[in-house]
């Protein structure tokens, strides 16, 4: 199971956080709260915010389309993005203000949740915090190791029925959509 990337909403998430950081924000940091925002709403509603894949890279946790994105050799994939972010350095700096119509009600108060926890903490504390606490990372020893959904849904406490109602669910949701959005 894995919930694709919404590059909307990532932008836009990535918009949050940095305006709360006076429209700049470290790009390590910014791989560490996608990733315990998204760890959070799977805990909650099954989903994630932004999605994936996953994967475990050495400084932690992290969805692996998030992280091409802030690549500026990677702009022309990720136009949403690229017309917000420009990195300087090991910096996002917010280029313009987002709106964050894609973003539910409940998924702001997640994010403003994630952000009162975790906002004031360094890039490298929260790497400390994802290597410690989200047990769905493993070290990956120079490279990346992909991290299965439900890896993710079982460490933040579904059970394997849960699990296999949610994996099943999205089986159908993929299905369905293939089908309504044939060129």
């Amino acid at each position: 199971m894995t919930h694709e990337f919404d590059e909307e909403k990532a932008t836009q998430v990535a918009a949050f956080f940095a305006t709360r950081l006076g429209g700049q924000i470290n790009y390590t940091k910014l791989m560490k709260l996608f990733y315990l925002a998204d760890r959070e709403a799977f805990k909650r509603w099954g989903r994630p915010i932004i999605g994936g894949p996953y994967v475990a890279m050495d400084n932690g946790p992290l969805s692996s389309p998030a992280y091409d994105a802030v690549k500026p050799a990677n702009a022309s994939q990720f136009p949403l993005w690229s017309s917000a972010f420009r990195k300087a350095g090991y910096d996002l700096e917010l280029l313009r203000k987002v709106d964050l119509d894609a973003i539910s009600k409940a998924e702001l108060e997640l994010l403003e949740s994630i952000f009162a926890q975790f906002g004031s903490w360094s890039q490298w504390d929260l790497v400390h915090y994802t290597h410690v606490n989200c047990r769905e990372w493993h070290d990956p020893q120079g490279t990346s190791v992909p991290i299965a959904e439900e890896a993710i849904l079982e460490n933040v406490g579904l059970e394997p029925a849960q699990i296999e109602k949610l994996s099943e669910e999205k089986k159908r949701y993929t299905i369905a959509h293939s089908f309504f959005h044939k060129a």
